[in-house]
């Protein structure tokens, strides 16, 4: 589970507003590197109501489907 938003938009890379709703289909990315060299994290799921306590300013989550988390290197 990644947080996402605490309201019902969220920027793309773009900048372009995206409304955000259940089951919205997400890939997000964090960009890493293995040894010095740039190799981003990428991974594919939904947003979902973010209903834990511990986050509770936190709106939207993005839900990581199973086996979707892959290096760019691994895609390509």
């Amino acid at each position: 589970m990644v947080l996402l938003s605490r309201s019902d938009y969220r920027e793309d890379i773009f900048g372009n507003k995206i409304h955000l709703y259940e089951g919205l289909g997400i890939d997000i990315f964090e960009p890493d590197y293995i040894d010095g060299a740039r190799d981003d994290l990428i991974a594919s799921g939904y947003a979902v109501r973010c209903r834990d306590e511990l986050y509770k300013d936190v709106k939207w989550c993005c839900k990581i489907k199973d086996n979707w988390i892959r290096h760019e290197s691994e895609i390509k």
